[in-house]
């Protein structure tokens, strides 16, 4: 049994890894490939926001009562793996190398106070540096006053260093420049928290606990830190993060991510809201396509959790955070009607089906026919990527009710068709 909170936990999962009882796969359903294909897996899991979903690679088991901390602890080192397997384009890694290439990381990009206390724990056995800096590395600095995150102490920027390992093991950068790329992201970072949160002209309570957080998670000065505070009260512009646009594309898809996901940290979701986001993905050179992709992770992520992650509680039942949800996308599936029509056309009993629950409750076996026949088209639509992905189906209900009133020519062509079918 795996226990994150005593020592040696990590050369445990490792030989787990070896023995074949953690196996290097997982379960993607949308298909896609690249950086979209870790895009999706890694956002769901929670590592993009600092907070545990579920794991990568490990199957818990139901004695498993782990905090909050070890769990992030173990999704932060299965992310780092899964970047590593990705790099090495296999699952059947040297358990030993990874190891040893991930310590040569937190020794050359290390945060202060990884660095700081490296020495102290050499005397350790060869796995237990990877422990003290992981542990280091999911926690708020301790020097910071928590105030209202006294029972919150997770970092929320870790997924920096996940990027970052991925950098290191190209060797686009001198690792030298690791922890000066680090301060670049969570700058970064932070002000497109800042431009979310003002996009409307009102920031929002949850929106500011969100910002307090991320900064708290930052490894900052105390200069750097009252900078952004300030900062915070005036607002930004996206010219701000003019030195991120040269980040790589997984960084930049980081940040439209943080973005949805502090608009939608009070589930509120205004036009002008909607408008900043679309200015933002094409500040940084993401399409529309890109840009619902993103609400797809963020969104599949917040309608699984809301109720679970502190500065998401209170006040929006499951069924509102659903309505809200499902509202968004009716309008992602009028704006693709198109692509969407073309495809339903070619499925006669789909259309008769979705006909039908527009009007009655359909059997069990109808709703199964249903959601395999519509998963198979917006395979072809890359903007509803959340039904893909696991939990997403629970709106097919409320999109399926108002795809006949988005998309009404699907459905009188084929009562054309059925009328000139007629002797």
């Amino acid at each position: 049994m795996l226990n994150p909170g005593s020592k040696g936990w990590v050369n445990k999962y490792l030989s787990m890894v070896r023995k074949g009882d953690i196996r290097l796969q997982y379960n993607l359903e949308c298909g896609t490939t690249g950086e979209n294909k870790a895009h999706m897996l890694l956002g769901g899991t929670g590592i993009i926001f600092g907070v545990y979903s579920h794991f990568i690679f490990i199957q818990p088991t139901k004695e498993d009562k782990w905090t909050k901390h070890e769990q992030l602890k173990v999704l932060y080192l299965e992310s780092l793996l899964f970047v590593y397997t990705e790099f090495k384009n296999t699952t059947e890694i040297d358990t030993e190398l990874f190891s040893s290439t991930l310590t040569d990381f937190f020794e050359a990009g290390g945060s202060r106070e990884v660095r700081g206390s490296w020495l102290d724990f050499l005397r350790f056995s060869k796995l237990n540096p990877l422990e003290e800096a992981i542990n280091k590395r999911t926690q708020i600095p301790l020097s910071f006053d928590h105030k209202i995150w006294v029972s919150y102490l997770q970092n929320s920027l870790c997924f920096i260093d996940v990027l970052l390992f991925r950098i290191f093991l190209t060797g686009e950068s001198d690792p030298g420049n690791l922890q000066k790329k680090r301060t670049i992201m969570s700058e970064a970072a932070l002000q497109v928290i800042i431009l979310a949160s003002h996009a409307d002209g009102f920031v929002a309570t949850k929106e500011r606990s969100l910002f307090d957080l991320f900064l708290a998670s930052a490894d900052f000065s105390e200069e750097e830190r009252l900078h952004y505070i300030t900062l915070f009260k005036s607002g930004a512009s996206i010219e701000d993060i003019e030195p991120a646009t040269a980040m790589p594309q997984m960084f930049k898809r980081y940040l439209l991510d943080l973005a949805i996901f502090t608009v939608w940290s009070d589930t509120d979701f205004s036009e002008k809201e909607y408008t900043f986001l679309q200015d933002l993905a094409t500040y940084l050179n993401f399409s529309e396509d890109d840009l619902n992709e993103s609400f797809s992770v963020v969104e599949n992520f917040v309608l699984k959790n809301h109720d679970i992650i502190p500065y998401l509680k209170g006040g929006n039942s499951y069924d509102k955070v659903v309505s809200r949800l499902g509202n968004h996308w009716s309008k992602v599936i009028l704006r693709n009607k198109d692509r969407l029509t073309k495809e339903i056309r070619e499925s006669k009993e789909l259309v008769e089906l979705v006909r039908k629950s527009a009007v009655v409750e359909l059997s069990g076996e109808e709703k199964e026919k249903v959601k395999s026949q519509f998963m198979d088209i917006i395979k072809s639509v890359p903007a509803l990527a959340i039904f893909m992905l696991p939990g997403g189906a629970i709106l097919l209900p409320l999109i399926l009710k108002v795809i006949p009133t988005l998309i009404p020519s699907a459905f009188r062509d084929n009562e054309i068709d059925e009328d000139t079918a007629r002797p």
